[in-house]
């Protein structure tokens, strides 16, 4: 039993270090959700890039417009990342 405390604390300690880990992540995101404003370009979660057009008042949804003019609304979570405006918009390939 003695043997089995050194690892038993080691799996107890990394435990609580990734779920820690994770928790500081989600609020980061939710920070970011919450502070998406009209004009933010953004990246989905399935790579679509395209400007905030509008936000649902319950800031649930959005709406986004593609290169095109096209407009796609989504759940607010599927919103990966806002750019910066030194990050490339698109890959030109």
């Amino acid at each position: 039993m003695i043997l089995m405390l050194p690892i038993l604390l080691f799996l107890g300690l990394s435990m609580f270090m990734s779920t820690r880990q994770q928790r500081k992540d989600q609020g980061k995101r939710e920070t970011m959700i919450r502070s998406l404003k009209k004009n933010d370009p953004v990246v989905t979660i399935g790579g679509i890039i395209g400007t905030v057009v509008s936000i649902s008042e319950d800031a649930s949804e959005v709406t986004l417009k593609m290169v095109d003019d096209s407009r796609i609304k989504f759940r607010a979570d599927a919103i990966r990342d806002v750019l910066t405006k030194s990050e490339p918009a698109s890959d030109k390939t």
